[in-house]
């Protein structure tokens, strides 16, 4: 498993604001897939993995804290499997 990230983080004043790009690689990974003639099965492929985008900003005041996030995630395109191919 490989996994290489980018972050960046940004303090205004009372606000932080954070950025991380992360990508996950699995390398001969074994999936699981589901087919409706075969039903469960798991096959092998060479590679599988995700990439994203999370962001998360922080305000502060006197009294009070707000939060707020938001993270994106996918697989990657050029790995994607097949919806009902077990072989």
């Amino acid at each position: 498993m490989t996994t290489t990230e980018g972050e960046l983080g940004v303090q205004l004043g009372k606000t932080t604001d954070q950025q991380r790009m992360p990508t996950t690689r699995f390398d001969d990974p074994i999936v699981y897939v589901f087919d409706d003639a075969t039903l469960d099965n798991y096959i092998n492929r060479n590679s599988a993995g995700t990439e994203g985008f999370d962001l998360r900003i922080n305000r502060e005041s006197k009294t009070s804290v707000v939060l707020a996030g938001l993270g994106i995630y996918r697989p990657q395109e050029a790995r994607t499997y097949p919806r009902s191919t077990c072989g």
